[in-house]
């Protein structure tokens, strides 16, 4: 007999399963966990088939060595997963293998449940469909897991949230869940698989898409919004919602997501299939303040002040958020907040020397010396980071200012806490009662398409908190849809809105796109990647790039080519791509 082993080892691409020959007195089956001799080594693989014969001569394989005394690791319906995960990003099925392996646990086929039902909800859940919740409180979201909690049912739950800061919360509200993520020690990884087979709720970040769970009756995906669902740094570049999508559809079972303003992908695809529900609830007051123009930059904002000053006489928190995290240089007139924008695609330009450049399709044009709607020669940009904006406030208010962000991360004792979008994950133990947003017209001039969704997110996840009762924006463009959609609570409006644009310019994810990225020291490979993906079948129209990164890297260069039919490519085709080339089918920025 020969045996089909994926060695768990994260091999090149175009390199999947082996064949080995079957010792006598030795019997293995698909799924099993073997031990393989793989080159000068002895690794750990999975059984991904038996056959009478192999293509190649017998005389050339190699016997494993021993199956493992448990029983199979990977059900077929996991098997069948993960070699579309490989075969969708583009990686060796190995890596994947290597992953599921580090919380694999032994199949109880004793406990296969006939017609097993999902926990039942207040929220009607369909098998094989998505259903999206939005709320205008956190204590919304709480309410339903509150409700999974207790909730019947003989299948367990998988609940993936975005960051692992989430985790305590929910093993309190979840006491006797199993909690999967790569922090995990020994012993506790131990305990985890031990716990897997028998467990009615596994709470875990996106690892836990990547592991063979037990009988699932549901997927539930917290904070849906939540950048961190994507894998950017290591490959396979999935996001959460892609693979909880095609396991839920595979398995005919809900997934149901958790937000309060999702991502346009998923709010189409609830939609659609009339999987969109909206929970409201009382939201905080909005004041739009537009700031003066001859403002000095280190100066507050008198409304700012006032605002300021009638939080502390009513002893109540304020949280001032000023998120830094972009870097390119936006252009912006500060007499009626015009910004620089790509004429063909929308986005903000970024202004590199004397020029401005488009990071989203290449456009490249002359940097203006005048406003081009109110005429005024005054253009400008900026504003101070955390650091800074917290000198200026303790300047008026000393003693009574902490900080928050990627340089301070401790528990804020003062009651004006100035933070990032790090710090929105720990807003709800701060429980403030007054929220200032600044710089936010940087929300929606970020160079990306997605800039203004992810603004209108940002905006939604702080007025969420469920202590905060009102909130002043300051904006040079109150008028932007961004702000009026959020003032007066039109998610959905919003998003279909967004969702339009989006269709109308050809962009993800209301249009199908691949991403190749390549990190590397010189760009002689980018005209074999145009001329590779012209052969494959893509019309040089729909190759946009390669665009160099906006923000480098010392002697790397970071390029990107995105191809709006790439997804027509035939995935073993996308397996003769150099190692170098990093496949993203699904873009979020």
């Amino acid at each position: 007999m020969i045996a089909h082993v994926v060695p768990a080892l994260a091999l090149p691409r175009s390199m999947g399963i082996f064949d080995y020959t079957v010792p006598a007195g030795v019997t293995v089956a698909p799924g099993d966990r073997v031990r393989i001799p793989f080159r000068r080594r002895v690794v750990l693989g999975v059984v991904w088939d038996v056959r009478p014969s192999s293509s190649i001569d017998p005389r050339r394989l190699r016997p494993l060595l021993a199956e493992t005394p448990r029983a199979p690791v990977f059900s077929p319906s996991h098997r069948s997963y993960f070699s579309w995960i490989a075969e969708r990003y583009a990686v060796s099925l190995g890596l994947i293998v290597k992953t599921a392996l580090a919380f694999s646990a032994p199949l109880n086929l004793q406990q296969k449940i006939a017609n097993p039902q999902p926990p039942r909800t207040d929220i009607p859940l369909q098998p094989g469909q998505l259903t999206l919740v939005t709320f205008d409180r956190y204590r919304q979201r709480d309410a339903i897991l509150s409700t999974l909690a207790t909730a019947s049912g003989k299948r367990s739950i998988a609940l993936v949230v975005p960051e692992r800061n989430r985790l305590n919360a929910l093993a309190t509200m979840f006491p006797h869940a199993v909690v999967v993520h790569s922090g995990l020690t020994a012993r506790q990884r131990a305990a985890t698989v031990n716990g897997l087979p028998t467990a009615r709720v596994i709470i875990g970040t996106r690892l836990l898409l990547l592991t063979p769970l037990p009988d699932l009756g549901l997927i539930v995906l917290d904070d849906e919004e939540n950048e961190q669902h994507k894998q950017r740094d290591l490959q396979p570049r999935f996001t959460s919602q892609a693979l909880a999508t095609t396991w839920i559809r595979q398995q005919q079972i809900p997934l149901l997501a958790l937000s309060p303003a999702p991502t346009l992908a998923t709010f189409h695809t609830a939609r659609t299939h009339r999987g969109y529900v909206h929970q409201p609830a009382r939201k905080p007051t909005v004041q739009l303040v537009v700031p003066a123009q001859t403002r000095k930059q280190t100066a507050l904002e008198h409304t700012l002040v006032t605002f300021l000053e009638n939080a502390r006489r009513d002893h109540a928190r304020t949280f001032v958020f000023l998120n830094r995290r972009g870097l390119a240089r936006r252009v912006q007139c500060p007499d009626c907040g015009w910004i620089a924008r790509c004429p063909d695609c929308g986005t903000a330009l970024t202004q590199h020397a004397e020029a401005l450049r488009c990071p989203t399709c290449g456009f490249t044009g002359a940097a203006p010396t005048h406003c081009p709607d109110c005429g005024s020669a005054t253009l400008r940009a900026s504003v101070p980071g955390t650091a800074g904006l917290e000198r200026i406030i303790a300047r008026r208010f000393p003693g009574h200012v902490s900080r928050l962000d990627r340089d301070v991360d401790q528990a804020p004792a003062a009651p004006i806490l100035i933070g990032t979008e790090r710090a929105l994950s720990r807003l709800a133990s701060f429980a403030p009662q007054r929220a200032i947003v600044l710089g936010t017209d940087a929300l929606f001039s970020q160079p990306s398409a997605r800039a203004v969704e992810r603004g209108f997110q940002l905006l939604r996840r702080i007025a969420a908190t469920d202590t905060l009762e009102s909130m002043l924006i300051e904006t040079r463009a109150p008028r932007h849809e961004l702000f009026q959609r959020f003032a007066s609570g039109a998610v959905e409006l919003f998003l279909a809105g967004e969702w339009e644009r989006r269709r109308e310019l050809g962009l993800a994810p209301a249009a199908p796109a691949v991403v190749f990225e390549q990190r590397r020291t010189t760009d002689s490979a980018l005209p074999a990647l145009r001329a590779w993906l012209t052969a494959a079948g893509l019309h040089p129209d729909e190759l946009r790039g390669p665009l160099e990164a906006y923000i480098g890297r010392r002697k790397v260069l970071r390029y990107q080519l995105t191809g709006e039919g790439a997804h027509r490519i035939p995935p073993t085709a996308l397996t003769a791509l150099p190692e170098s080339w990093i496949i993203d089918p699904d873009p979020v920025g």
